[in-house]
């Protein structure tokens, strides 16, 4: 820990590298979650990896999300940490554990995991106390995650057992897996405002502000998506 707190650097990436954010964060050292720096170095121009590079050059993004129908209300303030959830979890305990502190913002997102598996995660964060210690959620994307229970959607199932702790809980955000995964500073002081026309991220850091619209932000024609369309599955 004291060798990471005397000489810190930007980390940057999502997924696996949520354990070294959460040993970052235990360092009292901030760091990026976002699109990982190999997508920098082929000279990415859309907007998740223009919006990593204003980051790393010190605009700090204020994001403006729409309305989502299993949005909380409310407002809260607190310490960003999490990432994916399935890799989050397991290091309870252990030195990359980041939820050691009282006034948490708790950000999680996962791929192809089970519904039942993402409730397993979340119960386990509630049973040692983690949700207690939330003062608000951002709930980023579930990309292909399955629908096994009678809920419409991850959201929705989550909705449900966050709802006991009268908390905001802002959902939609597009960070994770999917074809857009806006950089977001785990570590950091951060203010969630969500309201029932919309809601705000905001990185209580120094910078220059940058309002980002996520509602006008489209994902780029990843090769993937080009094979969807070319077999005839995306319009």
């Amino acid at each position: 820990m004291a060798e990471l707190k005397a000489s810190p650097k930007w980390l940057v990436g999502f997924s696996d590298i949520t354990t070294l954010h959460g040993l970052l964060t235990r360092a009292g050292v901030m760091s990026i979650q976002g699109t990982m720096s190999s997508f920098l170095a082929k000279g990415g121009t859309d907007t998740t990896s223009t919006m990593m590079r204003d980051l790393l050059l010190g605009k700090v993004p204020r994001y403006e999300l729409p309305a989502h129908k299993q949005n909380i209300t409310g407002q809260a303030s607190g310490t960003l940490v999490g990432g994916n959830l399935c890799t989050f979890v397991p290091n309870l305990g252990t030195q990359a554990d980041a939820t050691m502190g009282r006034d948490l913002i708790l950000f999680v997102e996962e791929v192809e995991e089970s519904m039942h598996n993402i409730d397993r995660q979340m119960r386990i964060l509630q049973m040692n106390g983690v949700l207690d210690c939330c003062r608000g959620i951002v709930l980023g994307e579930f990309t292909d995650c399955g629908k096994e229970f009678t809920y419409e959607s991850v959201e929705a199932m989550l909705h449900e057992l966050l709802a006991e702790y009268h908390i905001p809980v802002l959902c939609g955000f597009p960070g994770g897996h999917g074809d857009v995964n806006l950089p977001i500073v785990m570590g950091s002081n951060v203010t969630i405002d969500v309201r029932p026309d919309g809601a705000t991220l905001q990185f209580n850091i120094d910078g220059e502000q940058q309002q980002v619209n996520t509602a006008k932000i489209t994902a780029p024609a990843t090769p993937a998506a080009v094979r969807m369309r070319l077999a005839g599955k995306m319009e």
